[in-house]
C-alpha cells in the first residue's frame, strides 16, 4: 500500500477517508480500452462520451421521451 503513514492514536493506527483514497487510486489504473458488438457490451463502461450531431426525431414525441405525474395531481381524473 501507500508509504503515507496513517494517524497514531496509540491504540489503533487510523486513516482518513483522504488517505485511504488516496491509497487506493494510487494502487489502481484504467484498463485499456475494447471494442466490443453492441450485444456483448452490456454491463460494461464506455470510454468516452457517445455524441449524435442532430436530436431524432427533431421534435417533441411525447409517446417515446415520457413524461410525469405525481399521482395527487392526478387522483380522480
Amino acid at each position: 500500500m501507500s508509504s503515507r503513514a496513517p494517524q497514531d492514536t496509540g491504540h489503533h493506527r487510523l486513516w482518513s477517508v483522504d488517505e485511504h483514497l488516496a491509497d487506493v487510486l494510487a494502487a489502481v489504473r484504467p484498463l485499456e480500452p475494447i471494442e466490443l458488438q453492441l450485444l456483448d457490451a452490456q454491463g460494461c463502461v464506455l470510454v468516452e462520451d457517445v455524441t449524435v450531431p442532430v436530436a431524432l426525431p427533431p421534435f417533441d414525441n411525447s409517446s417515446m421521451d415520457g413524461y410525469a405525474v405525481r399521482t395527487a395531481d392526478v387522483q380522480g381524473a
